[in-house]
């Protein structure tokens, strides 16, 4: 069991076709997921979470800014080395979520 305020982001490995977690405060480990759970259900967790990717899920409260021009997501330390790629199929969906027109 996990707070919500705990969770970093959720990637999925399509290898073992499987959700993986990673938790704030740690050290870019993740835990694998049970294999029957999707997107849908994560996403249902808390309303922090969004979907940036067919292969990510965030959460707001760690977010520190989309870079407008490339789309790439940064993260407040101690997480800051890690940066992912909004796809334009989710973009309306996370300026919808942070009120960006």
């Amino acid at each position: 069991m996990v707070s919500n305020e705990k969770i970093l982001l959720f990637r999925f490995v399509y290898k073992d076709r499987c959700w993986q977690l990673m938790l704030h405060a740690e050290d870019e480990k993740f835990h694998k997921l049970r294999t029957n759970i999707n997107a849908k259900e994560l996403l249902s967790i808390s309303k922090s979470l969004v979907q940036i990717s067919p292969d990510y899920i965030v959460n707001l409260n760690h977010l520190a800014y989309i870079e407008n021009k490339t789309m790439v997501c940064s993260f407040y330390p101690p997480h800051d080395d890690i940066n992912l790629t909004v796809s334009k199929r989710h973009l309306a969906k996370i300026k919808e979520r942070l009120e960006i027109i």
